[in-house]
């Protein structure tokens, strides 16, 4: 991905992020909504500067989600759980996290400062 495609993507979400907290704090969210508008909003506002380290912490919990539901599933050996919630939130998540990794900000290098 080009540095410029990078740097739009980061501004749209940090655009994006800045809504979600606008939204949080302005209008009157369900009350359950609020603490996901929250959390959303910081993810994407602070993933313009630090996508990389975001990106692997979203990573690590998606992992984490999936063992959680791999540990607590009905049934005993292979079969099929219906209940996929967990994997379906760690599999969403370590794809958010994998698209933070991509469209981190470059290494400058000491040639170019």
């Amino acid at each position: 991905m080009k540095d410029t495609t990078k740097a739009v993507v980061r501004t749209f979400f940090f655009l994006g992020g800045a809504y979600l907290l606008y939204m949080a704090f302005t209008l009157k969210p369900e009350p359950d909504e609020k603490p996901f508008l929250i959390i959303s909003g910081l993810i994407l506002t602070l993933s313009c500067k630090w996508a990389k380290p975001i990106g692997i912490l979203l990573l690590i919990v998606g992992m984490f989600l999936c063992g959680l539901e791999y540990f607590k599933l009905s049934q005993p050996g292979i079969g099929f759980n219906p209940d996929l919630g967990g994997y379906v939130y760690g599999l969403v998540t370590m794809i958010i996290g994998g698209i933070f990794i991509t469209i981190a900000p470059p290494k400058k290098k000491k040639d170019d400062q």
